[in-house]
């Protein structure tokens, strides 16, 4: 009888570990690009030379000058090439970006610093 309770809740807990969203990955780099139409994002150019762009979902503060006769908006242009420090997750979009479902998957700024 033990053995089965045992064995349910070690079912239960590793079901509930891997539920959890992924904590989130640490990059440093240069930003490069970003902007949109309903929904804002940044490209990043990490120190190790990969270029990733990432949905900002309210993190990226006032970074954005509108284009196209405001139709859109692009990373304002002083801030390109500033350095920056951010956490980037891979999330279920879960109606942050508009248009596609909820179940698909993006990366999303958790948090991002400008540097100096």
């Amino acid at each position: 009888m033990h053995s089965k309770k045992f064995l349910f809740i070690l079912a239960s807990l590793a079901c509930a570990g891997s539920a959890a969203a992924a904590p989130g990955q640490l990059v440093k780099g240069k930003l490069v690009d970003g902007g949109g139409g309903d929904d804002m994002s940044v490209t990043i150019l990490s120190d190790q030379g990969r270029k990733i762009q990432a949905y900002c979902a309210g993190q990226c503060g006032d970074w954005f000058v509108e284009a196209g006769g405001g139709e859109y908006s692009t990373l304002n242009p002083k801030l390109k090439g500033k350095p920056v420090s951010a956490t980037i997750a891979t999330e279920r979009n879960a109606g942050r970006v508009a248009g596609p479902s909820d179940d698909e998957r993006f990366q999303f700024i958790k948090s991002i610093t400008l540097g100096k």
